[in-house]
């Protein structure tokens, strides 16, 4: 009795029904809530790691601002509020009157966490009277 199949045991089996097409849309989700899940993990285990730290403007301060041989100087007092060694480049501005006279840049390399320095700003122009002010702070 070759090429002849035997009959089934409890007739014939229908076919099986398709898969519906919200099912791939549900398992779908699933996946993406899965992965979001995952990413807002990871988000808060590194925040707990490494909080956040100041910015970098609130790491530097004028102690003193006044002429030095007759010229604009800024005294910058710079405190590294990071967890590892920092470069600083700070500019600041000297002002009289309402109007900028000059600017002036000012350096800290490789300063230490927790660490202070105190670098100064020194324009080349010659004043009396004025203010100084932090324009810009680069912390790197």
């Amino acid at each position: 009795m070759r090429g002849v199949t035997p009959p089934a045991p409890f007739g014939t089996l229908p076919p099986p029904k398709p898969f519906p097409r919200w099912g791939y849309w549900l398992i779908g989700g699933f996946v993406v809530l899965g992965l979001l899940c995952a990413g807002g993990v990871l988000i808060v285990a590194n925040a707990v790691r490494h909080p956040a730290v100041a910015s970098a403007a609130a790491d530097v301060s004028i102690p003193g601002c006044a002429p030095s041989g007759g010229r604009a100087r800024a005294l910058l007092k710079v405190q590294n509020s990071t967890t590892r060694d920092r470069s600083y480049q700070i500019t600041v501005a000297f002002e009289s009157g309402g109007e900028q006279l000059d600017t002036a840049l000012a350096v800290v390399s490789d300063l230490a966490p927790g660490q202070v320095a105190y670098p100064a700003a020194e324009s080349g122009t010659r004043a009396d009277v004025f203010t100084c002010r932090v324009v810009s702070v680069r912390r790197y």
